[in-house]
């Protein structure tokens, strides 16, 4: 899959290897757009990671500045940053055992996008439990999930 980000840093690569190429004609040898066609290319490839590396930060910032109770509420609601969250909640020294089961609650969602960004928190977070899940597969039947999570749970 490829986000915004990865497509802005393929599109920065291609630029810095179009701009090298004619840069490097300016050089009188055949090696010349060669030589600047890579130059162009590694110099565009670390330009496009910016973006992505300020998005970070910002959201970082962001989370470092929230309230414990307020990340546990997004940690559901903004399941797409759950392993950032959760990356928080470490580095104030919480628990994080309390939040395995919101992370399988998720794994049992109907929505694929809950699921796939919960397995791969999972994965990072808790990655004993993500082998005993071995074989678990986010895009899987509800069927085949359910040997992994269970039903969904419903409220009573």
């Amino acid at each position: 899959m490829v986000t915004i980000f990865g497509a802005l840093r393929i599109v920065v690569t291609a630029v810095g290897i179009l701009l090298g190429i004619r840069l490097g004609g300016y050089i009188p040898a055949v090696w010349g757009p060669v030589l600047g066609a890579v130059l162009g290319g590694l110099i565009g490839e670390r330009l496009g990671r910016v973006p992505l590396a300020m998005a970070m930060v910002q959201v970082s910032q962001e989370l470092s500045k929230a309230e414990t109770k307020d990340l546990e509420r997004r940690l559901v609601e903004q399941y797409f940053i759950a392993h950032l969250i959760l990356e928080e909640l470490n580095r104030r020294g919480l628990d994080l055992a309390p939040y395995e089961s919101v992370l399988v609650q998720l794994l049992r969602s109907e929505s694929q996008d809950q699921r796939r960004f919960a397995w791969r928190s999972l994965q990072v977070w808790f990655p004993q439990r993500a082998k005993a899940m071995h074989g678990y597969d986010p895009l899987a039947s509800p069927e085949d999930r359910k040997k992994y999570v269970g039903p969904k749970e419903t409220p009573s």
